[in-house]
């Protein structure tokens, strides 16, 4: 008799937990996509046309994952590279629900500030902007060393 009831006990058992794997089975269903990619810094002319490339892909790349059912959440970082130093260029988060209310990239990404300065992009007009223009001849009362004795 008492082996009958653990039986009856166990089976119940069994049954609440197959019930239980059923339920968690359906929510995980629901599921984020993440995505890293890597755009070739050497190819783009400037900074502003690296990160609209980066920006079209990003947002195709969410458009995509929320095409696909039972996907609730994507997350996308999107890399600079030049001659092999990785750089962040943006990163998207966005769940289904935000991105339907509005599917705007720049509303749901973060951009990073020092980007361009770290892909050398910044380097051309630092450059440019410390070239000495041509020196005006200096005064002679303007040097601190001149004595009007």
């Amino acid at each position: 008799m008492q082996l009958l009831k653990l039986g009856r006990r166990l089976g119940l058992t069994l049954l609440l937990v197959g019930l239980s794997l059923g339920g968690v089975a359906r929510s995980v269903s629901a599921r984020a996509v993440q995505t890293d990619l890597t755009i070739e810094a050497e190819t783009s002319p400037s900074f502003a046309d690296l990160m609209q490339q980066a920006e079209r892909l990003a947002e195709k790349l969410v458009s995509q994952a929320f095409e696909q059912a039972g996907v609730t959440e994507v997350l996308i970082r999107i890399s600079g590279d030049r001659a092999g130093e990785l750089v962040p260029l943006l990163t998207v988060k966005v769940t289904r629900s935000d991105w339907q209310k509005n599917p705007i990239l720049r509303s749901h990404a973060r951009y990073y500030s020092i980007s361009a300065r770290l892909l050398k992009f910044e380097a051309q007009v630092a450059q440019t902007a410390t070239t000495p223009v041509s020196r005006l001849p200096r005064r002679s009362e303007d040097d601190p060393a001149f004595r009007d004795d």
